[in-house]
């Protein structure tokens, strides 16, 4: 997921420290996410879909088996 951010990041024209500071997180913690640091905290994941102009969406899947 990292690289997606950063991709779009860069599409966007926007640096790390941007993308941190539109957050509230800091410059580091925002690296550490792009790079795949595993225990970032969802809520904040959430805030860079948002701050990068993405949504998110979730659907729940079809049961195996049933018709």
């Amino acid at each position: 997921m990292g690289d997606f951010f950063r991709l779009r990041r860069e599409g966007l024209g926007l640096t790390q420290k941007e993308v941190a500071a539109k957050i509230g997180v800091s410059r580091k913690w925002y690296v550490e996410m792009e790079q795949g640091k595993p225990t970032v905290e969802l809520y904040k994941v959430l805030d860079v879909f948002w701050a990068l102009e993405l949504e998110l969406e979730a659907r729940a899947k079809e049961a195996k088996g049933k018709e």
